[in-house]
């Protein structure tokens, strides 16, 4: 079954949502705040995140945004690292200006 990552200040509501979850075969990770969330996240890295919007640190939607500006950032890079390996010679001996510019034959 999926690793699920509950995080969420409200003692009753992780420990509700674990017990729920493991009873259905899940393996679950809890955290109370955003310091805890991102700990967990990079040790275990999970299949799901039920993640609270208002937290007393740092709030939900703030946490999820800097989570997707992490995955975008190694995608960039994947991609910034792979271009010029498929990039033709001859597109690269142009002056930079031209290296852009879409190819007409």
């Amino acid at each position: 079954m999926a690793t699920i990552l509950v995080v969420d200040d409200e003692l009753g509501i992780r420990a509700l949502l674990s017990e729920i979850l493991t009873d259905e075969g899940h393996s679950v990770e809890l955290a109370e705040n955003a310091a805890q969330a991102r700990a967990c996240r990079e040790r275990v890295r999970p299949d799901l995140v039920l993640l609270d919007i208002w937290m007393p640190d740092v709030d939900g939607i703030t946490l999820l945004k800097e989570w997707i500006m992490q995955i975008l950032s190694k995608f960039f890079i994947f991609l910034c690292c792979i271009f010029p390996l498929v990039m033709e010679p001859s597109i690269t001996d142009r002056p930079s200006s031209e290296k852009w510019k879409a190819r007409k034959d």
